[in-house]
């Protein structure tokens, strides 16, 4: 497979991504955006009880996010790696490991919701649950500023993309503990992969260029 034809499933993987955030946050808006199974595991009562199918329905669109995510950041490693080999292998080894923790969060829940009535959580879940939640969030973070570090150049969308790894990723994780800000660390991830698809797909058409004039 042609690099441009990689490149293009990242910027449709990143633009699903973008799309399913705000197809999440539609879904959620009635609820207060509460965050599917935190009262689930800590055993407080189920907001969500009432609609069994939202959450059925929020783990369908959650597991075609993490879909694009993995596509989308398949695709911004190779864009660094043609700049720096090492920079590029990190920031694929991070960016795979943030989906990836928030698909065993998904299951976590997924367990427990398909679980018989009256089955207590199991001791120690919520508290594993927010960690893998947590690691998930600022792993990703960390993988964005290596993707900064490794794509600045003089080129607008880069430099969009490098301040949303960057400034952005403060803002971010600012607004994962501070809860004033909470909004703030909503909007990154969407921007992210809007920003993220629009790179890619530019870079495709280059790389599509180059290989035509050869």
């Amino acid at each position: 497979m042609k690099t441009s034809d990689i490149l293009r499933i990242g910027a449709i993987g990143s633009a699903i991504a973008t799309l399913t955030f705000v197809a999440i946050a539609l879904l959620l808006w009635p609820f207060g955006w509460a965050v599917p199974g935190n009262d689930l595991l800590s055993g407080q009562p189920h907001l969500y009880s009432g609609s069994p199918d939202i959450l059925r329905i929020y783990f369908v669109i959650d597991s075609l996010l993490i879909m694009g995510w993995l596509a989308g950041w398949i695709g911004i490693s190779m864009v660094i790696r043609a700049r720096n080999a090492p920079m590029g292998t990190i920031a694929l080894m991070l960016g795979l490991i943030g989906p990836l923790l928030d698909l065993a969060e998904n299951g976590m829940v997924w367990m427990l919701l398909e679980s018989p009535q009256g089955v207590s959580t199991p001791v120690g879940w919520y508290l594993a649950w927010q960690l893998i939640r947590h690691l998930s969030y600022l792993i990703s973070y960390a993988a964005a500023v290596v993707v900064a570090m490794g794509l600045w150049s003089r080129k607008p969308l880069d430099r969009v993309m490098c301040g949303i790894g960057t400034a952005g990723v403060v803002l971010a994780i600012t607004g994962i503990y501070v809860p004033a800000m909470a909004l703030i660390s909503d909007l990154w991830w969407p921007a992210w992969f809007a920003c993220g698809s629009l790179l890619l797909w530019r870079r495709a058409s280059e790389c599509a260029a180059d290989d035509d004039r050869s």
